[in-house]
């Protein structure tokens, strides 16, 4: 469900950055400028939403075992890799830089519990978690290209009334999630794909 969630969270949020903020923000005071600058920052936080909901899925295995120190120091050295890479990104990328250093830092934290989990055999990859991963892969690669291909260029966004952004959104909303469940339906995933028995 991580996964299934997850992956196409994380296209959606990148491609959709600029037609999200503008169709939010852009009135009052935030200018056209502003909306892009802030479409960079939540592009760069788009590649940290997959290591999050990771991190969701498997601390509470460290908490069944009655651990909560693990996780502790695992969350540490991911605030350490944070401010490391904050110091070190923000000279090159400024405001994207800390956006990616946080997504940076979620990767890290996800990645080593992921790596415990498994290392103390709570939970094993199965065949079946795989062939889901690739499936839920392509059918998230397929909505970003529709909406990439279909969408409104980013001008278009910051020209266009506040009606026609929310239409277009709604229309991108609607229409990805259509393209991501039928691509996922035609590749073979079922409902039943996602019960896992260890």
């Amino acid at each position: 469900m991580g996964l299934l969630l997850g992956i196409p969270a994380a296209v959606a949020l990148y491609v959709l950055a600029l037609p999200l903020i503008s169709t939010i923000f852009l009135h009052g005071a935030l200018t056209s400028l502003d909306a892009r600058m802030a479409a960079l920052s939540l592009q760069a936080f788009a590649v940290g939403v997959l290591p999050l909901v990771l991190v969701k899925v498997a601390a509470p295995a460290y908490f069944a075992q009655q651990d909560t120190s693990t996780p502790f120091r695992y969350a540490c050295a991911a605030v350490v890799t944070n401010i490391a890479l904050n110091l070190a990104l923000f000279w090159w990328f400024g405001h994207v830089g800390l956006a990616l250093a946080t997504s940076a830092s979620a990767w890290v934290n996800a990645m080593l519990l992921l790596r415990g989990v498994v290392a103390r055999a709570l939970y094993q990859p199965t065949p079946q978690l795989r062939r889901t991963g690739v499936r839920v892969s392509v059918a998230a690669l397929a909505m970003g290209l529709a909406l990439w291909a279909l969408l409104p260029e980013g001008m278009q966004w910051l020209q266009m009334s506040a009606m026609a952004r929310a239409f277009w959104l709604l229309a991108a909303v609607v229409g990805g999630s259509g393209v991501y469940l039928l691509v996922l339906v035609v590749l073979g995933e079922r409902p039943k794909s996602l019960l896992h028995r260890v």
